[in-house]
């Protein structure tokens, strides 16, 4: 988990909006749905990762804690393990199949995103890094890296791979919280409603497809 938000975090095309994003107003528009498909995907992952970290494995480890002193036989000590290992792996929804699936999937696309998006980067550093006629001025200079970054992004399919990437990773999310808030209505699961309302704090999901 840590590891795709780190990678989420250093996807290195973000770098180009800073440099051209006063240039060409369709370069930085590109570069924009890019950089808002990412701050979804950290919010998914930073707020799953506080959930499994604070709100089941501490709680549930503080609840082992209390339980292991008062142990009398190793089988006592045994079987508030596997109490505490089966919450945990049915709270943070290892053992539904479903969600499992769903949880894989946004997580794929976004290791899929962070690999498209450096591998454009570097695609468009190699390219620039050709620009070497020391006589060009800096707006010179710009307009030859923007040519050539517009190029690379149409070579790359770069917009139509964000498109499909925030397609896929918006319907998998949507069906995650919907999955997550008819799971709410039990009493066995209710504390997947605290994911789900960080998850859609603010009912963006729900207001923008409906009926969820």
């Amino acid at each position: 988990m840590m590891v795709r938000q780190h990678a989420l975090l250093q996807t290195r095309v973000q770098k180009v909006v800073v440099k051209f994003q006063d240039f060409v107003k369709s370069l930085r528009q590109t570069f924009q749905t890019s950089y808002v498909l990412r701050q979804k995907m950290m919010h998914f992952i930073q707020n799953f990762e506080y959930y499994m970290m604070f709100e089941v494995i501490e709680p549930q480890w503080h609840i082992l804690d209390a339980a292991l002193k008062t142990a009398k036989t190793i089988d006592e000590v045994l079987k508030f393990h596997n109490d505490f290992l089966d919450t945990c792996l049915k709270e943070c929804m290892l053992t539904d199949h479903h969600l499992v699936k769903l949880i894989t999937n946004l997580m794929a696309t976004c290791v899929l995103f962070h690999s498209q998006t450096n591998k454009l980067y570097k695609a468009i550093e190699a390219a620039t890094s050709l620009i070497s006629d020391p006589t060009h001025t800096r707006q010179a200079r710009l307009q030859a890296e923007t040519e050539i970054t517009q190029r690379t992004i149409v070579a790359e399919k770069y917009e139509e791979n964000i498109a499909k990437f925030d397609q896929i990773f918006t319907s998998n999310l949507r069906n995650l919280i919907s999955s997550l808030q008819v799971l709410s209505t039990t009493e066995a699961n209710h504390h997947t409603i605290n994911l789900v309302l960080r998850l859609d704090y603010n009912d963006f999901y729900r207001n923008t497809f409906g009926g969820m």
